[in-house]
């Protein structure tokens, strides 16, 4: 009995480690290649002879590290808003009674049934009127817009 529950054990875990390493693998090899020089790339080896960080120090060099700041800064004003704006309205409509509230919630529903996609050309003309187009103001606009 202790045998075969060490085998079913070892198969368990031997499954375990092949699930992880076909899962693994792709982020090790994006690894891997961006730190081979680019005249090794098609040159196939699980281990570069040569190891470089120019391609860290192109992307760094130019408008990346302003990407990941907008990035962020839009990112952590979307959130920001939407818990102000998601949470008051929550609160209102779990512990208020007042008349329409059903009417607000089954509003609320029937609105998330429709896809996203389907505000986009207004949600553009709003933007445009608004003169928001091409601005951070725009994006964060239009994930609050999508969010709540």
């Amino acid at each position: 009995m202790t045998g075969r529950l060490l085998l079913r054990k070892t198969a368990f875990f031997a499954f375990i480690a092949g699930v992880l390493g076909f899962a693994l693998f792709p982020l090790y090899y994006a690894l891997v290649t961006s730190v081979t020089p680019s005249g090794e790339l098609f040159r196939p080896a699980f281990f570069p002879d040569h190891w470089t960080a120019a391609n860290y120090r192109a992307i760094l060099a130019g408008p990346f590290l302003r990407s990941i700041l907008n990035s962020v800064l839009v990112s952590t004003v979307v959130v920001a808003l939407t818990l102000v704006f998601a949470l008051g309205a929550a609160y209102a409509l779990a512990r208020i009674r007042f008349r329409g509230r059903a009417a607000v919630l089954f509003g609320v529903l029937a609105i998330s049934m429709f896809p996203q996609i389907a505000v986009l050309a207004g949600m553009f003309d709003l933007v445009r009127a608004l003169g928001l187009f091409g601005s951070l103001g725009a994006l964060i606009f239009s994930y609050l817009t999508l969010t709540l």
